[in-house]
C-alpha cells in the first residue's frame, strides 16, 4: 500500500488547523417563483433528467442559509464517466477478498483497485477475481525511481508496451493511473511517460481509461506535472480526514471545492482514496460515532453537491505506523462498517461500470462558482449568477452578507427546484 502510506504521510505533515464542522441547518426550507412555487425536492437530481415532484415547505428561517447552485449544460461525457451517480469502489487491506468485503459491506461495487511496480508481471489472478465479480479493476502503476548507480536509464517504453499488451488480450474495460507524480521523475520526464503511456495503451488496450492522479487539492491544471487535457480521462485526488486533538483535523469537503472547481469543467473527478479515521495515537481514544457521521455526510454530499464526481474509493487501510497514527479502516470496527453500509444504500451510487466507451452528447449538471441563500422563507440568488447565465436580473434586489442578491419570486424564468437535505439549487434549461 505505497501510495496509501504517502498520502497519509503528506496529510500529516501539512494537517491544518483543527476544524469545528459547520452544522448544518435542517430548518425546512422554501421559495415561490411568479405564477409557481419553486419546488421542494428531497432527493439529488440526475444528470439532465426531470426532478422527483414535492409540495413546496414554508417555514422561515431568520439566518441565511448558504445553498450550493447547479445548473444544467451541454456536454460530452468523458469515459466510462456514469450517465447517472457516481461509482462506488473500494481499495482493500491486504489478504481480503472482493467477496468477503461485498458480504461484509451489503453491497456490489464497481471498482476495485490494485498496485504495482511498471516492470512487474499483470496482476492475471487479481483480474480474474474481477471478473468473477463484474468489477472493474483500477491499476495505480508505479514508475521505478532512478538510482544514482544506474549506468543507463530502464527502458519504460518497452515495460509500458508490455504491461499493455498483456492487458489489452484481456479485453477488459479498466482505469490505469500513474502515481505519484514525479516518482523521482521531473515534471518533463513524468508527462512525457504520461503521454506515452497513453498512446500505448490506445493502440494495445484501447478500454482502459487513464487517470491522473493530484499530488494534492491545492494543485491546479497549471500544475507542471498534469499531462493535459487530451491525454487525462479523469482526475483523481485523495480525500483523507485525519484526527486531531479535539476531533478531525480537517473539514475534507470544504478543502475540497476549489479543486473539484478547477477540474470538473474539463474531466470527471475521481476520489481516490476517502478515508475518515476512528482512532489515532494522538489521544488513544476511538472516534467510532464522529468518523460514522462523518462517512454519511461525506457520501450524502458527494452524491449531489459535487455532481461530476464519478467514482468514489474507499480506502479500507488500518495504518497505525511509526509514521502515521491514523486507522481509516472500514471493515474492522461493526459500527464504521454499519455507517458505510448506510451511506452507500441510495440509487445514486452505481455498482457497475457504465461500458460506453464512445460516450454521446447529452446534458449535465454544473456547479456554480456563486452561491444562493435561503432566508426568512424565501430563496435568493445572486444577481452576478443570474448574469453569467444570460438573464437579466430585475431591479429589486437584496443585500446578503455584503453581496447583491435577488429574490426568486421575481424572476419569472428559469425553472428552480432546491433539495432540503443538501442544501442545493437547481437551475434549469436557462
Amino acid at each position: 500500500m505505497k501510495i496509501f502510506f504517502a498520502i497519509i504521510n503528506c496529510h500529516a505533515q501539512n494537517a491544518r488547523a483543527i476544524a469545528l464542522f459547520f452544522l448544518l441547518i435542517t430548518l425546512p426550507l422554501a421559495g415561490c417563483a411568479t405564477g409557481k412555487p419553486a419546488t421542494v425536492v428531497d432527493t439529488a437530481p440526475t444528470r439532465g433528467h426531470a426532478l422527483p415532484q414535492a409540495e413546496p415547505e414554508d417555514t422561515a428561517s431568520p439566518q441565511p442559509i448558504p445553498m450550493v447552485m447547479l445548473y444544467q449544460t451541454d456536454a460530452t461525457p468523458g469515459m466510462f464517466e456514469p450517465e447517472d451517480g457516481v461509482y462506488l469502489g473500494a481499495w482493500l487491506r491486504e489478504y481480503t477478498t472482493l467477496r468477503d468485503f461485498e458480504i461484509a459491506t451489503g453491497r456490489r461495487h464497481a471498482v476495485y483497485v490494485h498496485e504495482m511496480q511498471l516492470g512487474d508481471p499483470a496482476p492475471i489472478h487479481w483480474l480474474l477475481e474481477c471478473i468473477s465479480n463484474m468489477a472493474t479493476p483500477l491499476i495505480i502503476i508505479h514508475p521505478p525511481a532512478p538510482t544514482e548507480h544506474e549506468e543507463e536509464p530502464p527502458n519504460l517504453e518497452e515495460k509500458i508496451e508490455t504491461l499493455a499488451h498483456r492487458l489489452g488480450l484481456i479485453n477488459l474495460p479498466m482505469f490505469i493511473a500513474f502515481y505519484p507524480p514525479g516518482h523521482g521523475l521531473g515534471a518533463p520526464d513524468f508527462t512525457l511517460l504520461f503521454n506515452q503511456a497513453r498512446a500505448i495503451f490506445n493502440w494495445e488496450a484501447p478500454l482502459a481509461a487513464f487517470v491522473w492522479v493530484a499530488p494534492s487539492l491545492n494543485v491546479t491544471p497549471r500544475n507542471p506535472f498534469f499531462p493535459g487535457h487530451n491525454s487525462v480521462d479523469w482526475v483523481a485526488v485523495s480525500l483523507l480526514a485525519a484526527r486531531a486533538a479535539e476531533g478531525l483535523a480537517n473539514d475534507i469537503l470544504a478543502d475540497f471545492e476549489d479543486f473539484y472547481m478547477n477540474f470538473a469543467p474539463s474531466a470527471p473527478i475521481a476520489i481516490l482514496p476517502l478515508g475518515i479515521s476512528h482512532f489515532s495515537r494522538i489521544d488513544h481514544v476511538y472516534h467510532v460515532h464522529c468518523a460514522a457521521a462523518e462517512i454519511k455526510r461525506v457520501y450524502s454530499s458527494l452524491g449531489t453537491a459535487f455532481p461530476r464526481v464519478g467514482l468514489i474509493i474507499y480506502g479500507d487501510n488500518n495504518i497505525l505506523t511509526p509514521r502515521s497514527s491514523n486507522d481509516f479502516s472500514l471493515t474492522l470496527d461493526p459500527c464504521i462498517t454499519d455507517a458505510y453500509r448506510q451511506a452507500i444504500d441510495s440509487g445514486r451510487f452505481v455498482t457497475q461500470l457504465d461500458r460506453a466507451t464512445h460516450p454521446t452528447h447529452n446534458q449535465r449538471w454544473s456547479r456554480s462558482a456563486y452561491s444562493g441563500y435561503y432566508q426568512g422563507g424565501n430563496l435568493y440568488l445572486p444577481a452576478a449568477a443570474l448574469e453569467s447565465l444570460g438573464l437579466t436580473p430585475p431591479r429589486q434586489t437584496h443585500e446578503i452578507n455584503g453581496g447583491i442578491y435577488v429574490n426568486i419570486s421575481t424572476l419569472t424564468r428559469p425553472e428552480i427546484t432546491f433539495c432540503t437535505s443538501s442544501k442545493v439549487i437547481f437551475i434549469h434549461g436557462h
